[in-house]
């Protein structure tokens, strides 16, 4: 049985035996229907498997012919195939005279029938006998064939087996490549020592639907080393390989080095959405003389809240993350439901930001799509913080609200607002005591977010007069394109109808520390109605929620939500943390996603 040789000589006139081989496969199956709704890229489509036995033969090692000709006719009725409908046949082709006679008689007496030709091979005169694992790298072979469209040559190099009966038939063996048209159909032989014969129907059918681009994905191109030197040498590899890319071939290239490769500790990722934006990108890690290696952080998700939203919020993430569309998608069913309104209408309305009622509503999903898009990616924060209607989207994230509860909530506290006078807010830098002073009848601190970091409020009647006195003061001022003085006196009228929705509101245990901006301290219970009722009253602690967590060691805060700023504000604080927004103004979405994700896969995750 074993070769003196060592190797398969499979279909040779001097085959004298099997020689081994070694080697793994692996094949992910997925129901075909499933797998094009997925988006998958699919490579071929098992039609049929058939299975039968020997039973009785001329001994151990010589295989039953009837039985292997049975397998094969049953099984192409099973796939609704003719013989004529196969044009290759990957053979088991163990390698010995009387074994590949045998088999290839069997062949010939079920496909032989109708035109064409059927082009016979095996994949252990290649690569030996992988013995468990050797029906597999037949089926391998095949689904490689069909997706590149040739025919492998049969490495012989020698006269064929005389006792091979495929003279005059429509099987053949040939030694050089063939293309292979469409429609591929193939089948793969592979029997077991013990008579088990198994037969497999393989084809192109369905893999039309595979051409379709994949989804683009973030534009980012991840890559790792378990040294410096060896991420070096990677990214040399990519630089080279990135030359020659197509623009279309980068959402394949980006799935692959994201999915399709191990992550070390010495990481460097690429972004952009062309070839040569990624090798721009990549210059930096050729040129750098140490790329970084991965430390995880101790990260804290920051929810934004108003001041940052614009129409079309997310529209982009949506289609290029699917994790952020399905939640999205969530939220708006769920509005759908409970109020009887239009996600997707409310969020493209050109006046979003001059509507509390809707602005509300277009926030908090986009935050909370924004932190499954992040769990998708396998970033999982160790605490949560909200900033004024963040806070919603924070404490049903750390598991303190349902979706139906937390839009309840926010739908309400719209209304609220929309029934409270016109404001207006800005955010201003200086010494927080001149502000207040300035601000004396006539307005009202509304958050602190850093040492001198402020938001300041007011009436809209006054509002230009005052906003022009903090500036003649030397303040830095930039308005907020919010229509309501939120977090002041101004909002009072409002509150009984925010009270009155989260009447009934019990305490839920969170699975995430909530560090509250209303009193600046941890909670590890949802809040009740008097909380989120003083929360729309009083000034933001964004600043002493923040300090507090920095105090318990985290470094990594990511923005999650419409871009507010937070980043800024905590990096002008706390410059050795590191502060990442998701969303950046000015820049295209998922741009400023990548981004984002590109320091957080260099920090190790």
């Amino acid at each position: 049985m074993l070769s003196p040789g060592g190797r398969c000589r499979t279909f040779a006139a001097d085959a004298d035996g099997y020689g081994r081989g070694e080697g793994c496969a692996v094949v992910i199956l997925e129901p075909l229907a499933a797998a094009r709704l997925a988006g998958r890229r699919v490579l071929a489509v098992l039609e049929a498997v058939g299975m039968n036995q020997d039973g009785r033969s001329n001994g151990i090692a010589a295989p039953n012919g009837f039985a292997q000709s049975a397998l094969i006719r049953r099984t192409l009725a099973e796939a609704g195939r003719a013989p004529a409908d196969v044009t290759c046949l990957e053979a088991h082709g163990t390698g010995t005279r009387l074994g590949d006679s045998i088999e290839i008689t069997a062949a010939v007496e079920a496909l032989n029938h109708g035109g064409g030709t059927c082009v016979v091979g095996s994949a252990k005169a290649n690569i030996g006998h992988l013995e468990a694992a050797s029906g597999l790298a037949g089926f391998l072979k095949v689904v490689l064939q069909i997706r590149h469209g040739f025919l492998a040559p049969h490495p012989l190099d020698g006269p064929l087996n005389p006792l091979l009966p495929i003279a005059r038939t429509r099987l053949i063996v040939s030694m050089a490549e063939q293309a292979w048209p469409r429609p591929r159909i193939a089948g793969v032989s592979s029997f077991g020592f013990g008579g088990t014969n198994v037969h497999a129907v393989v084809s192109d059918a369905g893999t039309e639907h595979a051409v379709t681009p994949l989804r683009p994905g973030l534009p980012i191109l991840p890559m790792s080393a378990p040294t410096r030197d060896g991420l070096r040498a990677v990214l040399a590899r990519w630089d080279a390989r990135l030359q020659s890319a197509s623009d279309q071939e980068m959402p394949e290239l980006r799935y692959a080095a994201g999915c399709g490769r191990e992550h070390f500790a010495v990481r460097l990722a690429a972004t952009g959405r062309t070839a040569n934006e990624c090798r721009r990108s990549l210059s930096r890690g050729l040129s750098a003389p140490k790329p970084g290696k991965a430390a995880v952080p101790k990260i804290a998700f920051l929810f934004s809240g108003q001041g940052g939203l614009t129409p079309g919020i997310g529209r982009e993430l949506a289609e290029h993350c699917e994790a952020y569309r399905a939640a999205w998608a969530d939220c708006a069913a769920t509005a759908q439901r409970l109020f009887g309104v239009d996600l997707a209408v409310l969020r493209d309305d050109p006046n979003l930001a001059e509507n509390p009622h809707a602005s509300h509503i277009v926030q908090f999903a986009a935050g909370w799509s924004i932190a499954a898009m992040w769990t998708a990616f396998g970033i999982h924060p160790q605490a949560v913080l909200g900033h004024s209607l963040g806070e919603y989207a924070a404490v049903a994230f750390a598991g303190g609200l349902s979706l139906e509860q937390a839009l309840t909530l926010v739908e309400a506290r719209g209304r609220a607002m929309a029934a409270c006078p016109a404001g207006r807010m800005f955010a201003c830098r200086g010494q927080e005591a001149e502000l207040r002073e300035l601000l004396t009848n006539r307005g009202d601190i509304s958050a602190v977010n850093g040492p001198n970091d402020f938001v300041a409020a007011c009436a809209e009647a006054t509002a230009d007069d005052l906003q022009r006195d903090v500036m003649n003061a030397g303040f830095e001022v930039v308005p907020l394109t919010v229509p309501r003085a939120y977090h002041t006196a101004a909002v009072e009228a409002g509150l009984p109808m925010l009270h009155a929705a989260a009447r009934g509101l019990t305490a839920q245990p969170l699975r995430l520390p909530f560090q509250s901006t209303l009193t600046g301290t941890r909670l590890n219970t949802s809040p009740d109605a008097d909380y989120w009722v003083n929360q729309m009253r009083r000034p933001v602690l964004f600043h002493a929620a923040l300090l507090r967590l920095i105090a318990d060691g985290f470094n990594t805060f990511l923005e999650v939500g419409p871009p507010s700023g937070l980043a800024s504000l905590g990096t002008r604080s706390f410059p050795d943390a590191t502060f990442l927004p998701t969303l950046q103004r000015g820049r295209p979405e998922a741009d400023a996603a990548a981004a984002a994700v590109a320091r957080l896969y260099e920090a190790g995750h």
